[in-house]
């Protein structure tokens, strides 16, 4: 489990989910993913004309089977022929999006397994689809997501604003419609919370309320403002409100876990780092909510985020104890074990997952990791193995957010063995992409101090290390290394929290 992501997405922003800590992996178009995700396959993911649709078309029939025709052509390769297929079937159902802006989704969602995710193509197809079709606000839209994740605000802000002028006047397709108003106000909310102009984010989410009141991610939306407005108890009824509509919604063979003293322990953990009142919020949602089993993960996770780590332990306990077929459960409980340095715990549970799902890559990465702790050979033997299957599954050069995770615990895997060019060699590309964890950089001090020249960039990544307040593994070690190198250059005062 890796906290440290590069961008959140708007979802994340104005209707944050509770995971560890605003640990997720940002797909650079996130609207798009969350309505056309691809399904999890051994194969290029397959769509249909029902799947692309979704968002635009209530009611998919024999009238868009040029759009099944266009995602095989594109699958295939056969652009020209995709798109040909594409301005077919919209002379016979004009709801649907632009020809040109379904060829950008495709694009985006990797239907072509040679082309994968093509960014680049992807937003040459959209720059086609505005001056094709100037008056369709999804362009404006998607491209506001795009610089929106990218850090771009302003640019963000401006073409948010553009989808939402021309929504008001859009009406070909209503329901098409209703979805640019409502990305348009999400969007525009989280640029507003971003510069912390919360009373302007109020505004939007207020309207997107108003626009779909029974949206329980508005509710989560407004929740999550109104605390930063200062105003707890309507922040709490709020969240209430999205755990009702959620459960109105729900399958009633499973329904969702209540979320409401989770989500604000997690934002009074965000914002204030208030471990009394997270851990008053966690113990009352255990109390009002004792048998549910994903109360009990999410106490944990958001426990161990804040380095609650008795809290953690006792939830992640009860989580396995609750349901010992849970994959997470045992993932969960050996990260707790694993912070709380009983190794010994950590690699049974971190076993048991891999198990279960021997391709989960938080299960072998965390065993390659305890193992190669260990003096044996043979434990030191199967570290490097599990370490190298993970390199050779998520390459440095490609798209998984898992790379620089699995590099970085090869290098530190063979550093443990006493290969230290090979270490060195690994722990580098991390540093050259520049996506550190705290505890990849307490590996590269590590490695770093092999050159005494190198001990001053060491110790630079220990202050970081240490100072932030998420949890990792080596905090002890870091800390303690540190502070040894700092007696010795006599600089600095005590690290850590």
């Amino acid at each position: 489990m890796n906290c440290s992501r590069r961008y959140v997405s708007i979802e994340a922003i104005v209707a944050p989910r509770i995971s560890r800590a605003a640990c997720v992996v940002a797909v650079l178009l996130a609207v798009l993913a969350s309505a056309f995700a691809p399904r999890a396959t051994a194969q290029a993911p397959r769509f249909t004309a029902k799947e692309l649709l979704a968002d635009s078309v209530s009611d998919v029939g024999p009238k868009h089977t040029q759009v099944d025709d266009a995602i095989t052509k594109f699958s295939l390769g056969d652009l020209n022929g995709a798109y040909q297929h594409f301005k077919n079937a919209k002379v016979q159902a004009a709801e649907i999006p632009p020809p040109e802006l379904l060829m950008a989704k495709l694009c985006f969602l990797g239907v072509n397994p040679q082309l994968g995710r093509n960014v680049q193509l992807g937003r040459a197809w959209i720059e086609r689809a505005v001056a094709a079709s100037p008056e369709d606000p999804e362009p404006y839209s998607i491209l506001g997501e795009v610089a929106f994740t990218e850090g771009r605000v302003t640019d963000s802000d401006v073409l948010f604003s553009e989808a939402q002028r021309l929504a008001e006047k859009f009406t070909e397709n209503a329901k098409r419609k209703q979805n640019f108003q409502r990305k348009s106000l999400q969007g525009l909310a989280a640029i507003a919370q971003r510069r912390e102009k919360f009373d302007r984010a109020k505004t939007m989410i207020d309207e997107w309320v108003k626009l779909d009141p029974e949206n329980a991610a508005a509710h989560t939306a407004l929740a999550t403002v109104l605390f930063y407005l200062n105003q707890p108890s309507e922040a709490y009824k709020a969240f209430q409100e999205a755990d009702r509509l959620l459960k109105i919604s729900a399958d009633r063979n499973s329904p969702p876990s209540p979320m409401a003293e989770l989500n604000m322990a997690a934002l009074y953990q965000r914002r204030d780092k208030d471990d009394k009142r997270t851990g008053d919020l966690i113990n009352l949602a255990v109390k009002n909510h004792s048998k549910d089993f994903g109360v009990r993960l999410k106490s944990a996770q958001i426990a161990m985020a804040a380095n609650l780590l008795d809290i953690a332990l006792t939830q992640a306990e009860t989580a396995v104890k609750m349901n010992e077929n849970d994959l997470t459960a045992k993932l969960l409980r050996g990260y707790v074990a694993r912070l709380r340095n009983d190794f010994t715990t950590a690699e049974h549970y971190f076993e048991l997952a891999h198990l279960q799902s021997p391709g989960n890559f938080d299960a072998s990465n965390n065993l390659a990791l305890l193992l190669s702790e260990q003096t044996e050979k043979s434990k030191q033997d199967r570290a490097l193995e599990f370490a190298v299957m993970n390199i050779q599954r998520f390459p440095i050069n490609g798209q998984s957010s898992q790379r620089f995770d699995a590099m970085s615990t090869f290098g530190w895997v063979q550093y443990q063995r006493g290969v230290t060019s090979d270490a060195q060699q690994a722990l580098q590309q991390v540093i050259n992409a520049n996506v550190l964890t705290s505890d990849s950089r307490y590996y590269i001090a590590k490695v770093l101090l092999n050159d005494p020249k190198r001990t001053d960039d060491a110790m630079k990544l220990l202050e970081v290390a240490v100072e932030s307040d998420q949890p990792f593994v080596n905090r002890t070690a870091a800390t303690e290394l540190l502070s040894s190198l700092r007696a010795k250059s006599g600089s600095g005062s005590p690290p850590g929290r």
